[in-house]
C-alpha cells in the first residue's frame, strides 16, 4: 500500500560520505510514507528518485538532494542541505536554524514555511528560481538570478538580502514584516 513504509538512510560516521547511486528509485510502485536521512556523515543522493510523501532531514553532515515530488522537513539545526533539483512539495524549516541552498533553476512548488517557529533558518537561492510562497524564516538571500515568489500577502521574513544584480518579483499585496538588506 502507499504511504506505509519508512526508510532510514544513515551516514553514521563524520568524515565519511554515503552516496546513493544515480538512476535508482526508492519507493518503487508503492509510495513510501517517509525517507529519513540521519547520521554525522555526508550524503549525496542527487541522481536518486524518491517516491515518498516526506523526506525528513536529521543529518548533521552535508546533504545533496536532487529533484523530488516530496515534502522536505528539516529536523536538526546542523543540517547542511544543497538542493540540485525541484522540490514538488513544501520545504519546512520546522523551527530549525538551518541553511538551505537552492542551486540555479531549482523551484519549490509548495510553501517555504517554518512550522512551530518564526525567524528560523536561511534560504539561499543561487540563481533563477520560482518559489510558491515564503514565510517565517530568518533570511532569504537572492539576486544571482531572477527569483519570483508567487503567493503571500502578510509575510514574515527577518531579512531579504539582494546578493546580485537580478530581480526579486513579489506577489500583489505583498506586505513584509522584516527588512530588506539590513545587514548586507
Amino acid at each position: 500500500n502507499d504511504d506505509e513504509g519508512i526508510v532510514t538512510l544513515n551516514s553514521v560516521t563524520a568524515g565519511n560520505k554515503l552516496t546513493i547511486a544515480g538512476g535508482k528509485t526508492f519507493g518503487g510502485a508503492h509510495k513510501l510514507q517517509t525517507i529519513v536521512f540521519k547520521g554525522a556523515g555526508d550524503c549525496n543522493a542527487t541522481g536518486t528518485t524518491f517516491n515518498t510523501t516526506n523526506i525528513v532531514l536529521d543529518i548533521t553532515g552535508q546533504l545533496e538532494l536532487g529533484a523530488t515530488t516530496a515534502n522536505v522537513v528539516l529536523r536538526n539545526d546542523a543540517v547542511q542541505l544543497t538542493h540540485t533539483g525541484n522540490i514538488g512539495g513544501f520545504l519546512d524549516f520546522n523551527a530549525q536554524n538551518v541553511t538551505v541552498t537552492l542551486n540555479n533553476n531549482v523551484n519549490v512548488a509548495g510553501a517555504v514555511q517554518n512550522t512551530g517557529g518564526t525567524n528560523n533558518g536561511t534560504l539561499i537561492v543561487l540563481g533563477a528560481s520560482n518559489l510558491n510562497s515564503v514565510n517565517g524564516i530568518a533570511m532569504l538571500k537572492v539576486g544571482a538570478g531572477n527569483v519570483t515568489i508567487d503567493k503571500g500577502s502578510n509575510v514574515k521574513i527577518g531579512e531579504i538580502q539582494g546578493t546580485g544584480t537580478n530581480t526579486l518579483t513579489l506577489p500583489a499585496n505583498f506586505s513584509l514584516t522584516g527588512s530588506i538588506n539590513k545587514t548586507g
